[in-house]
């Protein structure tokens, strides 16, 4: 029996998210089928993240195993020749039998996109949010600091997310024009979203600019007290780090 590891790139639009469902279509399932096609075996696939409908990624990481003897570049050939063009396997590599997306995850980085023109982009309208001109970005930036380290990010957390903790440690929260980058050991479900909102909600608000505003948010624990969740099209996974 081999592991074998993809990297994938895709663009969500079109899906319901990675996770297989019963009545949508998922990236997951449609990567399945391909692997599937190609082994002519059963297979379980595996994802590093569960990117929620209209998400993007750059790196997401999956992987199966299959006692078939294709080799690497047989799949990475074969796989993109039967997949559709928003979906496409970037590297292939086989790895240990114990290798697992998920446990075996030491960090993974997220990147939310912005469209700050005047008029919002035809050609970006699924690649990025657009909240216009006029965001006060230092005090986003300000506000974000309190982010970084280890902390209980349960202000954060979608309702239904069924984990055993929601403290989460934040290596690094970048600005840089138009964007924001999350670096972590994990995340929450929707928690980018969830924190991305509430930085657009002091960006575009001044009675919510004072220094210690996210800072009190985090330490409420209490999702009510927390801003609006982002939309999905300016999330894009960037990669996962093993």
């Amino acid at each position: 029996m081999r592991n074998i590891k993809l990297t994938l790139e895709y663009d969500g639009t079109a899906y319901a998210g990675w996770q297989a469902q019963a009545n949508a279509l998922a990236i997951q399932d449609v990567v399945r089928r391909a692997v599937e096609q190609m082994t002519e075996e059963k297979v379980k696939l595996l994802g590093a993240s569960r990117t929620d409908a209209g998400v993007h990624a750059l790196g997401q990481v999956a992987s199966f195993q299959t006692s078939r003897e294709i080799p690497c570049g047989g799949f990475l050939k074969g796989l993109n020749s039967l997949l559709p063009e928003d979906i496409r396997v970037k590297s292939c590599e086989e790895v240990a039998l114990d290798f697992h997306p998920i446990r075996d995850a030491k960090q993974k980085t997220y990147r939310y996109l912005f469209d700050t023109e005047n008029i919002p982009s035809a050609l970006e309208r699924n690649r990025a949010w657009w909240v216009g001109p006029g965001l006060d970005w230092q005090a986003m930036e300000t506000a974000s600091r309190c982010l970084a380290g280890e902390h209980d990010f349960k202000s954060f957390v979608a309702a239904g997310g069924e984990v055993k903790t929601t403290v989460r440690r934040l290596e690094e929260v970048g600005f840089a024009k138009d964007q924001i980058t999350f670096t972590g050991n994990g995340f929450l479900k929707q928690m980018v979203r969830n924190i991305v909102g509430t930085l657009v909600a002091i960006g575009r608000d001044n009675k919510c600019q004072a220094p210690t505003v996210m800072q009190d948010i985090l330490g409420a624990k209490d999702r009510t007290q927390a801003g609006p969740t982002a939309p999905p099209q300016g999330l894009y996974l960037v990669g996962v780090e093993y």
